[in-house]
């Protein structure tokens, strides 16, 4: 499926402008996590953990022992609330590290849809581990987790989400660390994360590199002095070119102000510039 869309032979069907009744959650799920399955445990854990932003120094340990399984819509029914309830999130990472039991939970949603009213708790209750040496993560991954952030992320720290340009984001940086730290010793992931990027991008998800590609006429003194380095410097300075400048006061104003009042009132901003324009 993955070079289907790359190869722009099925993308239109996972967009979200026609009106055909297509799984497109389910089929973009399998789609990007299928491949896992046929990774090491240790590369699946290094990219899951990278994804899901849990910092671990545990990667680098050539010793590490680690067991992974991934269950795709695992199905469970159980008491909540006092009622029999089911659910299913998308994917169930289960791993043990060095003996001790790691559990990601992913919820995964595409386009406008977002959670149901109690899901992101039976999936937690359902699924997250009992074990007190145990560790549990419920990842949202969504295009819009406002509202998860508002109202279900403070109920618990190990509660994530990221939206998938975020998703993205992660990718790319997966990718330059994997390259860095192990070059050529293992195309595999590599192919893997070059063909995620294509894949998002072909589905309107594409890193975005500021506006350093543009070619601004700006001093270069100016650019010593302010640093145009960054993507908040670059809007500033595209807004300019386009004569949408800030507004600092009337401090280019040449006002004959007594000295005196100057130093009485401190005319130092935007109030008082106004007031020694009336004098």
């Amino acid at each position: 499926m993955l070079h289907a869309v790359i190869k722009k032979k099925c993308h239109y069907l996972l967009k979200e402008q026609n009106n055909i009744r297509i799984p497109r959650e389910d089929i973009i799920t399998s789609t990007i996590f299928g491949p896992l399955r046929y990774f090491e445990a240790k590369e699946i854990y290094f990219f899951i953990t990278s994804i899901a932003g849990i910092k671990t120094n545990l990667i680098d340990d050539s010793k590490l022992q680690i067991k992974a399984n991934i269950d795709f819509w695992p199905s469970k029914k159980d008491t909540f609330n006092n009622k029999r309830r089911s659910c299913e999130p998308d994917i169930v990472f289960n791993f043990v590290v060095n003996g001790k039991k790691e559990i990601y939970i992913f919820e995964l949603k595409w386009g406008a849809y977002s959670f149901s009213e109690d899901q992101i708790e039976r999936e937690w209750q359902f699924f997250k581990s009992t074990k007190e040496d145990a560790t549990s993560y419920l990842i949202y991954l969504a295009n819009y987790v406002d509202t998860f952030n508002a109202i279900k992320a403070s109920k618990n720290k190990n509660w994530k989400s990221l939206t998938w340009l975020n998703f993205l984001h992660k990718i790319h940086k997966i990718h330059k660390i994997h390259k860095i730290k192990h070059q050529s010793h293992n195309p595999k992931l590599q192919h893997y994360l070059d063909d995620l990027i294509s894949f998002l991008g072909c589905l309107d998800f594409r890193k975005f590199d500021s506006f350093s590609h543009l070619k601004l006429n700006i001093d270069s003194d100016l650019k010593i002095n302010y640093h145009f380095r960054n993507i908040g410097d670059d809007l500033i300075s595209f807004l300019d070119c386009l004569d949408l400048r800030t507004f600092n006061a009337f401090t280019n104003l040449n006002l004959n102000i007594d000295p005196d009042l100057k130093i009485n009132y401190h005319f130092r901003n935007i109030g008082t510039d106004v007031s020694s324009s009336n004098i």
